[in-house]
């Protein structure tokens, strides 16, 4: 207890503490300050998807050592003074996180990792088959069936799973007008582009002359056929039990035309093949309409005149 007393024995006792403490101070500053050195630093820690990144292309420094094109000797090592560094690669193909280690050449440096993340944030992407205003007929616009107007592809989802929703602006409309139709395409990671696309409506198809001159040209032939037969059917002599049953007249049936198509391939375009396969019904004097025609991709080639 009197040790305890002395003033020298306390002051050397408190230097004592004072020191261990420094000690440990400096000891965990120094091992701060070497782990430091080899601190990886990323330029970006996101990659979207589809992009050609290679890991090399996101280190920024390693420690205080600033990283140029000079020192990536590969997609995936790093030349520095003192040693090389090698990453592990990133598999592009998977949206996610991914941990990447950094292994030194220098077996006494413990390897290093961090994360990137594949992230797809890219919208659909909506192409037209054709220059606007887009020439439709009324019947198709009021059908809904525009897959003929627009194509989409996406950088992950495939075309089959991308969401497509179209609809015409406009309350009301008629022929020989222009109407707004909107395009939603959405990925399967929510991402969705947005179009608006020009479409004018044909004006309504006038009747063709030609046509009407033929069905007046039926219509006398067959008047003229029941007053033939009318004139030739035995007279009934009165008071006679004979009477004379009149058989209706009949005309015979026009047999249906073949269908035919009229496609791109053929030197049709968007402007012309509707009003070419209109003039050809209109002009066959039968019953029939003009039908779009898709391939296998779903991609417009022309029009089909089908025969009822």
């Amino acid at each position: 207890m009197r040790l305890l007393q002395d003033e020298d024995i306390k002051h050397y006792i408190k230097l004592g503490v004072i020191g261990i403490l420094l000690f440990f101070i400096l000891a965990i500053s120094l091992l701060f300050l070497f782990r430091s050195n080899y601190r990886i630093t990323l330029s970006q820690s996101t990659i979207e998807f589809g992009d050609e990144v290679h890991i090399v292309d996101l280190i920024q420094s390693i420690g205080d050592e600033k990283i140029s094109q000079k020192n990536k000797l590969s997609s995936n090592t790093i030349q520095l003074d003192a040693f090389e560094v090698s990453f592990t690669e990133i598999d592009l193909s998977k949206l996610g996180e991914q941990q990447i280690t950094a292994i030194f050449s220098d077996e006494s440096i413990k390897p290093e990792t961090f994360r990137i993340e594949i992230v797809d944030t890219t919208a659909p992407v909506i192409q037209l088959t054709t220059k606007e205003p887009v020439s439709m007929d009324l019947e198709i616009v009021k059908a809904g069936e525009f897959e003929s107007v627009y194509k989409v592809h996406d950088n992950y989802t495939g075309k089959t799973k991308i969401k497509v929703k179209t609809y015409i602006e406009e309350d009301s409309y008629t022929y020989d007008e222009d109407v707004h139709l909107k395009i939603e395409a959405t990925d399967s990671n929510g991402n969705t582009k947005n179009k608006t696309v020009m479409i004018h409506i044909n004006p309504e198809s006038e009747p063709d002359p030609q046509e009407e001159e033929k069905e007046e040209a039926k219509e006398s032939q067959r008047n003229e056929q029941i007053q033939e037969k009318n004139s030739n059917s035995p007279s009934v002599t009165p008071g006679t039990n004979s009477s004379t049953v009149q058989t209706p007249s009949t005309t015979p049936a026009t047999p249906k035309p073949s269908n035919r198509q009229f496609l791109f391939s053929q030197g049709y375009n968007m402007g012309n093949v509707e009003s070419a396969c209109n003039a050809a019904l209109n002009s066959s004097g039968a019953t029939g309409a003009c039908v779009p025609l898709q391939d296998s991709n779903g991609y417009y080639i022309g029009m089909e005149l089908r025969f009822y």
